[in-house]
């Protein structure tokens, strides 16, 4: 799942438009099914429910879509710029 992770952030990396165009269909095409049927398929086999494969795919979705996204539009330049928090 990590992989899968990493693999779909760097598509989205590479795609910028991917993922506006992904959110405006109102029907998934045959890659995006093929795709969450493989994620639920690995987490299926990793001994989830199938209740809790789906909630684990959306939340992986949303947490990789989400971080991609912010990718894009944050206005940092370099890490030099981001703030950190204090501990």
């Amino acid at each position: 799942m990590r992989q899968r992770a990493f693999s779909a952030r760097d598509t989205l990396s590479r795609h910028p438009w991917a993922i506006g165009l992904t959110e405006s269909r109102m029907k998934p095409g045959p890659a995006n099914l093929r795709h969450h049927d493989s994620v639920i398929g690995c987490l299926r086999e990793a001994g989830f429910s199938i209740e809790l494969a789906l909630h684990a795919c959306s939340a992986l979705d949303s947490y990789i879509y989400g971080f991609a996204l912010q990718e894009q539009t944050l206005p940092f330049d370099t890490p030099d710029q981001v703030r950190r928090c204090p501990r």
